[in-house]
């Protein structure tokens, strides 16, 4: 973090970083916070809205192979489409999914009344579940 706030606004720099083992590469290009803070604003306020699962952040538990949810809201939309208490969220429309802060994230940026991939393991299982995603 120290070397990407001494990293001027504006410029790209390449990124190394481990994932699930592998060694991946990436570009990052600094924004200044005020920029951030205007396309965070502008995804909160887009007349779609944000996207609904149907559960509570900090009703979740960061296990080794996903963020399992420990409460489903009733008739949400996770539980409109099978999603259940204990089942461990490992890709959410095909992210791979590690804390509930990447969680939340990919929730909020599906959009309202679109089908969104959800990948779960559910007793030992992986399973497969498309989620209509509601409005927040």
């Amino acid at each position: 973090m120290d070397l990407l706030r001494k990293t001027p606004i504006g410029k790209t720099v390449d990124v190394v970083y481990l994932r699930d083992g592998e060694t991946k590469k990436t570009k990052l290009t600094t924004i200044s916070e005020s920029d951030y803070n205007l396309l965070d604003r502008a995804a909160r306020n887009r007349p779609e809205g944000r996207g609904k699962f149907g559960y509570e952040s900090s009703r979740t538990t960061r296990l080794a192979n996903g963020v399992r949810l420990d409460y489903v809201e009733t008739n949400g939309p996770a539980d409109l489409f099978g999603i259940k208490v204990g089942d461990i969220i490992n890709e959410f429309d095909g992210v791979p999914i590690r804390t509930r802060d990447e969680l939340l994230s990919r929730v909020y940026r599906a959009k309202p009344r679109n089908s969104v991939p959800v990948t779960l393991i559910r007793d030992g299982q992986i399973m497969k579940i498309p989620v209509t995603m509601g409005r927040n």
